[in-house]
């Protein structure tokens, strides 16, 4: 059975992501028009003033410094959570239970990450059926609390349950 990862919300992927802040990247630095409108512009036409007119120090220039920096630090991030990835798709890669399925794709880091999924998948059911289990045993002690005129803590001491069962 072929299962696949999502994609992030964005439908790109997290290379195609990276390479998009690269070039948006760049085309801030080389227009720093497209940062904020220019101050003092024409409203109606949206022409800017002349350079040498503007401060080089203006509010805009610190905009663009700041969303540049901004830039540079998610670039940062996807470069560090690449490199997660890429440690955590081979470790699923390394599971007994990865090794032992026939693989349909033809793409490891896809087949990895469709396992882990199936892995976490399977732990979340298993968790949600303890809880229900959980629920309806300590409904029991409560009957059984109820009907002796004690606590539940006492009764669950009594049989050897601690709260953190």
């Amino acid at each position: 059975m072929e299962h696949e990862a999502e994609e992030p919300q964005s439908g790109l992927s997290t290379p195609q992501m990276t390479d998009s802040l690269r070039s948006h990247h760049a085309e801030l630095e080389s227009n720093p028009d497209l940062v904020a409108p220019a101050k003092g512009a024409d409203r109606e036409s949206g022409i800017a003033p002349s350079k040498s007119s503007r401060p080089s120090n203006s509010p805009r220039d610190a905009r663009q410094a700041k969303l540049l920096a901004s830039i540079a630090t998610l670039e940062s991030k996807i470069t560090t959570a690449n490199s997660q990835l890429s440690v955590k798709t081979q470790e699923v890669r390394q599971l007994q239970s990865f090794q032992q399925q026939q693989v349909v794709t033809d793409d490891p880091d896809k087949a990895a990450l469709a396992h882990a999924q199936v892995i976490a998948n399977s732990n979340i059911s298993l968790l949600k059926r303890y809880n229900e289990i959980k629920d309806v045993a300590m409904g029991m002690l409560s009957l059984i609390a109820e009907k002796e005129g004690k606590r539940l803590a006492e009764v669950m001491e009594e049989r050897g349950i601690s709260e953190k069962d």
